[in-house]
């Protein structure tokens, strides 16, 4: 999806950043907006992500059915870990990161001073 909006919002927002530059935005506050958007969004998408799996688990974790009508006699699911919930959002991040980094660099290298 990141890759996706990244694409599509390309084109779109080089123009307007150039049409603001021409309108007196600084140099360094335009690189800025580039360069950072798209991994804020990643860090904020992540972090709510976790949040609101978390909440879903809270809510439905203690009822979800292990495998069909006749689940065999296992034991419910325990709670989340810290270290896989860490090691999943580090993951996250660091795959969605690889693509939003690169994604503010082209709108960047569009971008007409």
């Amino acid at each position: 999806m990141l890759v996706l909006t990244a694409a599509v919002d390309r084109n779109r927002r080089a123009e307007d950043l150039s049409a603001l530059r021409l309108q007196g935005l600084g140099r360094r506050e335009a690189r800025g907006a580039v360069l950072w958007a798209y991994p804020w969004l990643v860090i904020l998408g992540v972090t709510a992500g976790m949040a609101v799996a978390l909440a879903g688990w809270a809510l439905t974790g203690w009822a979800l059915p292990l495998a069909g009508l006749n689940p065999p006699p296992l034991p419910f699911p325990g709670r989340p870990g810290v270290i896989s919930l860490t090691l999943t959002g580090g993951a996250l991040l660091a795959v969605l990161l690889a693509a939003a980094i690169p994604a503010a660099r082209a709108v960047l290298r569009k971008l007409s001073y």
